[in-house]
């Protein structure tokens, strides 16, 4: 059972056989710890989720580990190794991540058909769903072939898992499954689901080392409108005056009158479909952006309806930002999928994310 320690005793007796173990014994525990380190994650967060007691989040000052997290974790590893003789415990340790295996699989599945706008992986399998359902199939068939044992044990933890999501995380845990993205797509629009498409597009920001500038950051805050009924250019304009009268207490007559003369000067319908309002008002260092989807279309005249409103509104000493804010729309609106995922995708949330995750050069803090 100890090939390669037997192998040292052949050519250099018992000091080889020793050295060898002492180096398997150490290679053992060095590959112990990692996997300690890595299993303690999953607690720190699922605490930070809300799906375990908030202590198990918490984190040493001094080394700035997961102290609590890792106690729990390894004690757990330890009652298994004392209680479960090797072979089952090898088999039980399997069947767990033949689970986590099929999970990722599903999860796969899950995640691409629940259309979020903010999901965008940086590699996508090919011949996807099937490299996927493979994976499922042949997982389950070897879990099923590790024996009863590991089965009841792998039960037994997924109903406890169950019955402690039931009785203390669902109560405490506000996030959104992407499952309720994919029965929000084949049933009510009114499903709220903001929490996770928020969630994976900080992940984007950060794995694409993103940049927030100004502009970002007005769109998070900016006021997004859907209209769902056929209206037309005026409909709009006094939709879009009382928001800015609220927005910088001015009078709704002057924003409506500013929006008509600058539409009169030269259409705001800059490219098919696309419409950018923008107006200069009395102040200073006022700027705000309001943003319009129409999937019926609005009509502007004689052209084809506008689907894309962006309307903008600032005083004389942001004219700076403003044409910049105006550069970093026509940049968005010029990706190849844009138009058609701003039809598409449902819900104000994923209209915001869909502007922020756009592909546009950002330079600083502009």
């Amino acid at each position: 059972l100890t090939p390669i320690s037997l192998a040292a005793s052949k050519y250099r007796g018992n000091t080889g056989f020793i050295v060898l173990a002492v180096a398997a014994l150490l290679a053992f525990v060095t590959t112990a710890n990692a996997g300690l380190m890595a299993a303690s994650r999953n607690p720190l967060a699922m605490s930070k989720d809300n799906l375990l007691p908030r202590f198990f989040s918490k984190v040493s000052m001094r080394f700035k580990t997961p102290v609590v997290s890792i106690i729990l974790t390894s004690s757990f590893m330890i009652i298994c190794i004392i209680f479960l003789d090797l072979e089952n415990l090898v088999k039980v340790a399997s069947t767990m991540k033949l689970l986590l295996f099929t999970s990722v699989n599903l999860s796969v599945i899950i995640m691409r058909e629940s259309k979020i706008v903010s999901y965008k992986p940086a590699f996508k399998t090919p011949l996807y769903p099937f490299p996927q359902i493979a994976g499922i199939i042949i997982y389950l068939f070897l879990i099923f072939e590790m024996g009863k044992l590991p089965l009841i044990i792998t039960a037994g933890f997924f109903i406890m898992s169950l019955l402690w999501y039931f009785l203390y995380s669902k109560s405490r845990n506000e996030k959104q499954s992407a499952l309720v993205h994919i029965v929000e797509r084949l049933t009510s629009k009114d499903i709220k689901t903001k929490t996770l498409s928020d969630e994976l597009r900080e992940i984007l920001i950060v794995r694409d080392e993103i940049i927030e500038d100004r502009f970002d950051r007005i769109i998070k805050d900016a006021l997004i409108i859907d209209i769902e009924e056929e209206t037309d250019r005026d409909g709009l304009f006094n939709i879009l005056a009382d928001k800015f009268a609220d927005k910088f207490n001015v009078e709704r007559d002057r924003v409506l009158d500013l929006l008509n003369e600058r539409e009169k000067d030269s259409t705001t319908v800059i490219q098919k479909g696309l419409a950018i309002p923008h107006i200069i008002i009395d102040g200073e260092s006022l700027f705000d952006i309001i943003v319009v989807r129409s999937k019926q279309g609005i009509k502007f005249g004689e052209l084809d309806p506008v689907h894309m409103v962006f309307a903008l509104a600032g005083t004389k000493d942001e004219r700076n930002f403003h044409l910049k804010a105006l550069m970093a729309i026509a940049q968005i609106v010029q990706n190849p999928d844009f138009s058609g995922m701003w039809i598409k995708v449902r819900g104000k949330s994923a209209l915001r994310n869909l502007i922020l995750l756009a592909e546009r050069v950002r330079k600083g803090n502009f």
